[in-house]
């Protein structure tokens, strides 16, 4: 494949599930060859004319070929997978396309902007809500709309240097994206951050939102792989006892949790509760409160049952996705040994996760992205 080309990776998915019989109304499964997706598909052949493409299997850390999956079984060994692939083939390809199941795909384009360090090219995510192998598939205008943004040179598109989602008709950042739908066509959305891009009869990119890219020259692309898994994401809800939270948090398994609050970062009003909280951020264990609604964000302080949370060394999520949270926190716990400064660096603008105030920064390894942050907030 000739320098300047799309490298498209197939884990699995939706978009690449066939019947396991021929028995009508029988389960789905991956297909494990990728070339099945685009067999006796004439609208490739032609994308192909127009920005060339690699369809490729998922490869593990040596290149060898692992099994394509339903989203529900993508762990760390896929994002770590990923991530590698995509370093090894950087400099031979123009931007990167990752056909990937709709489940996980929200946690998986969130860890994938984090590792990615100093990108400078397009990292595209897609999938479909119905397979590939279906007459009605959502999944080809998909296929095109993401090789077409990664290839972008090719048909005189923006640059889009960032992990992105592009589903139906939208382009969002890959970290900002929450799964809206089990099966509207429209199935994710971006409530805290509007869409990098439009897709219609055309695609139309907003650059004013969109990252700098990095300059690779100065700056070397890698692909940071460093997490700790031992996480949690856990939901409060009415009536929660406070052993349950106990329990959890006092695992050496748990070192480190996204706690889900109700409304701008709110929490039963039990001192009971808040000491379990309080105790295991004394531990060195480190707690971060997003809110459990699909939009806005943590304002601690703002009522009197979340200043508790505040008061008790709870970190503030501001208004990154639990996805983000979740992933940056695995990401951060992997790679600083500080947990103060684990802290700190949750609240810091890292890849466009999450909005700060007019002055604050976004920031990247070797110092290759360092500008004000209400460029990003630009609607």
């Amino acid at each position: 494949m000739s320098d300047g080309a799309v490298l498209a990776i197939y884990t699995g998915g939706t978009i690449g599930m066939v019947p396991t019989n021929d028995v009508p109304g029988s389960p789905l499964e991956a297909v494990q060859d990728e070339r099945r997706l685009t067999e006796n598909v004439p609208q490739l052949d032609a994308l192909m004319q127009e920005v060339p493409f690699e369809l490729v299997r998922l490869k593990d850390e040596v290149g060898q070929r692992v099994g394509a999956v339903d989203s529900s079984d993508i762990d760390l060994r896929h994002w770590t997978w990923l991530a590698k692939q995509i370093e090894r083939s950087y400099e031979a390809y123009d931007g990167f396309a990752i056909l990937h199941g709709t489940d996980t795909m929200a946690y998986t384009a969130s860890a994938l902007s984090y590792m990615l360090s100093n990108l400078a090219k397009p990292v595209i995510i897609t999938g479909s809500q119905i397979p590939m192998s279906r007459y009605d598939t959502d999944g080809l205008w998909n296929f095109v709309r993401a090789v077409q943004i990664a290839g972008y040179s090719h048909i005189n598109q923006p640059l889009v240097p960032e992990v992105c989602i592009c589903f139906n008709d939208s382009l969002f950042r890959g970290n900002r994206v929450r799964k809206m739908s089990t099966s509207s066509a429209q199935g994710f959305g971006s409530p805290n951050y509007p869409a990098l891009g439009d897709i219609g009869e055309r695609i139309k990119i907003h650059q004013h939102r969109i990252a700098e890219p990095a300059d690779n020259g100065k700056h070397a692309f890698f692909a940071d792989a460093s997490f700790d898994p031992r996480v949690v994401d856990f939901a409060l809800f009415p009536g929660i006892r406070p052993e349950a939270l106990q329990t959890i948090l006092g695992l050496d398994a748990v070192q480190g949790m996204v706690l889900r609050t109700f409304g701008a970062g709110n929490a039963p009003n039990n001192p009971e509760l808040h000491a379990v909280i309080g105790n295991a951020v004394d531990a060195g264990k480190v707690i971060v409160n997003v809110t459990s609604c699909f939009e806005g964000q943590v304002e601690p302080g703002l009522y009197a049952a979340s200043s508790a949370l505040l008061d008790r060394g709870v970190t503030n999520g501001l208004d990154m996705t639990p996805e983000a949270a979740l992933t940056k926190l695995m990401w951060l716990l992997g790679t600083v040994s500080d947990r103060d400064e684990v802290r700190r660096q949750m609240q810091v603008n890292r890849r466009g996760e999450l909005s700060e105030h007019r002055g604050a920064r976004l920031y990247a390894e070797g110092g290759a992205l360092a500008y004000a942050s209400d460029a990003l907030s630009r609607w």
